[in-house]
């Protein structure tokens, strides 16, 4: 069973520490519409994050599974309890809830691990960002509240359309993901 629990930890820990160079930029949100046009600039952004690549809809799973005890985006989740766990105790945590009260187990490490992912976003105030392939373009999930602007390899960027909790970009090639708030948070996030 620890064995089981270390290589899932080992596993959402490569995935967060192996990235490429993808910069998004954000915005505040106005009205989720994207920029008209790119701007290019002189040098990527350095990153502070890394975004998880990943199919499973973590925000969308926390929502449904989660928030009516936890609240949507984490909203309930006391901070300092979430502190007070290493990862390892966190993702054992998680996984017990997901297949006890919130009635939805997951085996997948990959999805336990992004599940640790969130949680810590949410103990840390920090956003939470999540990107998927789409057949044109890109796609994934983000802490509602903030805006995203996507950077490619030669420096060009385009906002990312947000609604709700959903983002989406027709541009492919992105290397970084910058998200920021109204409040003036703005985290660069790199492409594993």
């Amino acid at each position: 069973m620890r064995t089981a629990i270390l290589a899932v930890l080992g596993v959402l820990l490569a995935t967060l520490l192996v990235g490429g160079f993808v910069v998004m930029l954000a915005r505040p949100n106005s009205e989720s519409t994207p920029v008209e046009s790119a701007r290019t600039i002189s040098a990527l952004p350095e990153a502070n994050d890394e975004l998880i690549e990943t199919d499973f809809t973590v925000l969308s799973y926390h929502i449904t599974n989660c928030g009516s005890c936890h609240g949507n985006f984490g909203e309930q989740h006391i901070k300092s309890q979430l502190a007070a766990m290493n990862d390892i105790t966190l993702l054992r945590v998680v996984r017990e809830m997901t297949e006890g009260q919130g009635q939805a187990p997951l085996s997948d490490a990959a999805e336990l691990g992004a599940l640790v992912a969130f949680h810590r976003s949410v103990q840390n105030d920090r956003p939470f960002l999540t990107i998927s392939s789409a057949t044109n373009g890109l796609n994934g999930e983000i802490t509602p509240g903030f805006s995203l602007t996507l950077i490619n390899a030669l420096g060009q960027e385009s906002a990312a359309v947000v609604t709700g909790n959903q983002w989406s970009s027709t541009s492919p090639d992105a290397v970084r993901f910058v998200a920021s708030s109204r409040q003036g948070t703005t985290i660069i996030f790199k492409r594993p």
